[in-house]
């Protein structure tokens, strides 16, 4: 059996039907007005790949000069700074301004919409995340804020049974956790962000105000 053979083309040759190659190069948009096309192609005269990658070589180390004295000269790239700002709307009703800028070499000022556009969808996305993230806290922090809050004392001569144990209140917030999963809110795997942050806030709490009993808990622990 005959098994071809075929050797990796290097990117800057082209070979036509003949078996001719050729040199080829792309013009930066730049430069196009100067070249007057859009892409260089000029023979080798030659069917041998190792004498055109060669040959391709010597054009290629040419052209780059070339076109660096034009980029220097009456050629040369505009380079522009675009910035923008949108603001994140919060959940208290504040807002919160997200900047940001990004340095760009531009052929023609036809070319800043674009850039401006892409710069302005990324201030979004990230003023999206910022309050979507600031309602999370918001409603973390209501939710935190109901289970900890003492219950209303309905009779206070009445005698406690001291056969009942009161929960404390790592045993509630591991309960929270459960109902956060149980109502697909928060996600079953630990690593999760929103799972993973959730029970850091819940552990830190508990470290601040210590792992009291349910009937222990005050107004100024909440």
């Amino acid at each position: 059996m005959i098994q071809r053979v075929t050797m990796k083309q290097a990117t800057f040759l082209w070979k036509n039907e003949r078996g001719i190659y050729f040199f080829r190069a792309r013009v930066p948009k730049q430069l196009s007005e100067y070249f007057q096309r859009s892409e260089i192609k000029k023979s080798l005269q030659t069917d041998s790949y190792r004498l055109a990658v060669k040959l391709a070589r010597v054009y290629r180390v040419e052209l780059d000069k070339e076109m660096a004295k034009l980029k220097q000269g009456p050629y040369s790239a505009l380079q522009t700074t675009f910035s923008g700002k949108v603001k994140a709307s919060l959940p208290d009703g504040s807002e919160e301004l997200v900047e940001g800028e990004i340095h760009r070499e531009i052929a023609s000022p036809n070319e800043a919409t674009a850039h401006k556009e892409y710069l302005l969808r990324q201030l979004r996305e990230e003023a999206e995340r910022k309050e979507k993230q600031a309602r999370e806290q918001a409603l973390f922090q209501a939710q935190l804020a109901a289970i900890t809050s003492p219950q209303p004392i309905v009779n206070t001569v009445q005698t406690r049974n001291p056969n009942l144990r009161e929960a404390t209140l790592s045993e509630i917030a591991e309960e929270f956790v459960k109902a956060k999963i149980a109502d697909s809110k928060w996600s079953p795997d630990p690593t999760n962000s929103t799972h993973s942050q959730g029970v850091a806030r819940l552990k830190q709490l508990i470290e601040i105000i210590g792992d009291k009993q349910s009937l222990e808990l005050t107004e100024l622990d909440a």
